[in-house]
């Protein structure tokens, strides 16, 4: 499982010694143990790619000295589906709130329906659970809720993430 994609991986962009530490024996042992109640591939394969993304020097410690557990913690909440709306914001380019305009409302309105019908209650989770900004007060346009990734969004992002790593 875990062991297979870290070989595949430049032995220099691992942190060995934080591999070897407490830490990271706890974080694994606990990541185990959300693991073994998952029957969803793609939801094993986010708690993967977040073990490896967190044994990698540039990511072993995380920004705004955000503990590794919140995040696990966090990845065992949200759903398959959570995920691929917070990954819609990404994959489209709305990370700020000045990428908020005519193109988010009509690009919100024909993909997220077909991520999930129900998009919109996900998208409130999401923003419950600190990952979306919701940035639709004063806004005059068709019932379209306008939202982006925050900082907390953006950085669980990027530890679960699975770009280079299969």
């Amino acid at each position: 499982m875990f062991s297979g994609q870290l070989s595949r991986i430049d032995a220099n962009k691992i942190d060995r010694d934080y591999i070897l530490s407490d830490e990271f024996y706890i974080l694994f042992k606990k990541t185990l143990e959300k693991v073994r109640f998952e029957y969803q591939q793609e939801k094993i394969q986010l708690f993967k790619n977040f073990l490896i993304k967190s044994s990698l020097k540039n990511l072993s410690s995380t920004p705004l000295e955000i503990k590794k557990e919140y995040l696990l913690n966090k990845l065992e909440t949200i759903t398959l589906e959570h995920f691929l709306i917070l990954e819609w914001y990404f994959k489209n380019n709305f990370m700020t709130r000045e990428r908020l305009g005519v193109d988010f409302s009509v690009k919100k309105q024909s993909d997220l329906p077909n991520v999930t019908p129900l998009y919109e209650e996900y998208e409130n989770d999401l923003v419950s659970l600190g990952f979306l900004h919701d940035d639709t007060a004063g806004r005059i346009s068709p019932p379209v809720r306008y939202c982006f990734p925050s900082k907390l969004g953006k950085i669980f992002q990027e530890f679960i993430h699975y770009d280079d790593i299969e």
